[in-house]
C-alpha cells in the first residue's frame, strides 16, 4: 500500500500523458490494486493502477503500457 504522504496533488501533476508503468512507479510504487482488460476498438491492452491511502486515492489508466488518464481524490 502507498504510504499517504505519495498520495498528493503534486505527484499526479508529475504524471504525463506517455509516461510507462516504470515512470508512474517510481512517483508512486506499486499499485493497491490494478487490472488488465483487452481495449476491443483500438487493439492493445487497457491496464488501470489504483492506489489508495486513507480517505486519498489515485487512479491511472494505460493504453498500451502508456499513461492515458489519471484522477485523483485527495483527503486528509
Amino acid at each position: 500500500m502507498a504510504p499517504l504522504s505519495v498520495l498528493t496533488q503534486a505527484n499526479l501533476d508529475k504524471v504525463q500523458t506517455n509516461m510507462s508503468k516504470a515512470e508512474v512507479e517510481a512517483i508512486f510504487g506499486q499499485p493497491s490494486s490494478s487490472h488488465d482488460e483487452p481495449s476491443p476498438i483500438v487493439g492493445g491492452t487497457q491496464t488501470t493502477y489504483n492506489y489508495q491511502s486513507g480517505n486519498s486515492a489515485v487512479t491511472i489508466i494505460f493504453k498500451n503500457d502508456q499513461v492515458k488518464e489519471k484522477s485523483g481524490t485527495f483527503n486528509p
